[in-house]
């Protein structure tokens, strides 16, 4: 191959890939700063989007939990917040309603 092809190959690959780094150590830092292409923003906003659905999952199922172990006690506040007006007698549904004690 002559040198004009390899120039293109190898410009090619530093497009594609980044560039060639024949040495390791601390004085690549300036690799990292690359231009960022297209798939490795996509990745990112697609991180993003993971953590903060995580994070807010989290926190509702933490609102659930706390609402549901206090159940009682919520019932308790929202009945007695209602006056005789407010509660409609089509709401409440005695149909399924077991006096006997028989299921």
């Amino acid at each position: 191959m002559d040198n004009p092809e390899l120039t293109k190959r190898l410009v090619w690959y530093e497009n594609k890939y980044g560039p060639y780094i024949e040495k390791k150590g601390l004085h690549n830092w300036k690799n990292l700063f690359k231009k960022p292409t297209f798939m490795e923003m996509v990745v990112l906003f697609l991180l993003i989007g993971y953590i903060v659905i995580a994070f807010i999952y989290v926190q509702e199922t933490k609102m659930c939990k706390e609402s549901l172990n206090n159940i009682q006690e919520n019932a308790c506040i929202i009945c007695s917040s209602l006056t005789y007006e407010e509660i409609n007698e089509e709401d409440i549904n005695f149909s399924n309603l077991n006096i006997s004690g028989r299921s």
